[in-house]
């Protein structure tokens, strides 16, 4: 029996502009590296096959599939981490490269498609508000 712990969840999280000043293009260009690094703040838990969708300015834009939960970084993707962007990131997910999903139009209106405010950088949300999502990917 699969624990909650282990169980696969569903969450938005919300890049931000100042990282990603390049919008939609340089997101979908990133997500080919497959990794995720936490600065600060981190989702609870992430387990193997959780769904990510990526939002930026307000529109999903893309999604993957995790291959394993939050971890430590390694010394080594500390280095680089520091090395590339400046800081040492504490915490990383990995995805599945062949599980990214850029969509072909970005969905807005995503509060009012889930029901919920983005105020926060990463949201859970549930299979119908996923699917609320992927319905407007692709029956527009």
């Amino acid at each position: 029996m699969i624990g909650l712990q282990e169980t696969p969840r569903i969450c938005i999280f919300r890049l931000s502009k100042k990282i990603f000043p390049g919008g939609t293009d340089q997101v979908i260009g990133w997500l080919r590296h497959g990794k995720y690094y936490f600065r600060k703040q981190a989702p609870k838990a992430l387990p193997r096959g959780s769904i990510i969708l990526f939002s930026i300015e307000g529109k999903v834009v893309a999604e993957a599939v995790t291959k394993g939960d939050i971890r430590e970084t390694t010394p080594e993707e500390k280095e680089e981490c520091k090395r590339r962007y400046g800081y040492e990131y504490p915490r990383v997910v990995e995805f599945s490269t062949g599980s990214v999903r850029i969509f072909p139009e970005p969905v807005s209106d995503i509060e009012k498609l889930i029901g919920k405010k983005l105020g926060q950088l990463f949201i859970y949300i549930e299979p119908p508000e996923y699917f609320s999502i992927i319905k407007n990917v692709y029956a527009r």
